[in-house]
C-alpha cells in the first residue's frame, strides 16, 4: 500500500471522507482486485503493526463481496494484534457461510485472551459467537453451540444454552 493509499484509509477511518471517495481515489479497483486486498492484509498481518492491520482490514470491507473473503475474515477472528475482531465475527454472521465454522470453533477453543482489548465480559464475547453460529445454522453450527453449552466457563455455557433455547423457540 502506498503512503497516499494509507492516507486515504486514515481519512476514511476518521470519517473525513466517505467510501465512494476512497474507492474513487484509491488507484486500485478494490472490487475487482481481491488478490490485491488479500496481499495487503497478509502483508499487514506479517508486519506486526496494529494500525497497518486495521487499515488493511478496512480494504476487505471497502471492496464489497465479502463472500470472497470468508477464509480471511475467519483468520482475522483468531489472529491477535488488531481491533476489528467484532466486525469480522459480525461479517461472518451476516454471510451465514458454513466455511466460517472452523475459525469460529478455533476462536472458542483458544479462548478470548486476544480480545481483552475490548474490555468485554466473557459472556458478551460468547454472544458474538453464539449469534454467528445461530445465523450460520446447520448441523455443524448447532453441534458447536451444544458443545460450548457444556463449557467449563459458566458465562460461555449460559450464552450458548440461551441461544440454543432461542433456536428451539423457547
Amino acid at each position: 500500500m502506498t503512503p497516499a493509499q494509507r492516507e486515504l484509509l486514515e481519512a476514511y477511518d476518521v470519517a473525513a471522507i466517505d467510501r465512494d471517495e476512497v474507492v474513487r481515489r484509491f488507484g486500485v479497483d478494490l472490487v475487482g482486485a481481491p488478490g490485491f486486498v488479500r496481499a495487503e492484509v497478509e502483508a499487514a498481518l506479517a508486519s506486526g503493526d496494529e494500525d497497518a492491520r486495521d487499515l488493511a482490514i478496512e480494504l476487505v470491507f471497502l471492496s464489497g463481496g465479502l463472500e470472497r473473503y470468508v477464509d480471511l475474515l475467519g483468520r482475522l477472528v483468531v489472529t491477535p494484534g488488531h481491533g476489528q475482531h467484532q466486525r469480522c465475527v459480525r461479517a461472518l454472521q451476516r454471510l451465514g457461510d458454513p466455511r466460517a465454522l472452523p475459525y469460529l470453533r478455533q476462536a472458542l477453543a483458544q479462548g478470548f485472551g486476544h480480545l481483552d482489548y475490548t474490555c468485554s465480559e466473557t459472556g458478551v464475547l460468547a454472544k458474538w459467537f453464539s449469534h454467528a453460529l445461530a445465523d450460520i445454522g446447520g448441523d455443524e453450527a448447532l453441534a458447536l453451540l451444544r458443545d460450548y453449552a457444556a463449557s467449563d466457563d459458566p458465562e460461555i455455557a449460559a450464552e450458548m444454552r440461551y441461544r440454543l433455547a432461542k433456536i428451539d423457540g423457547r
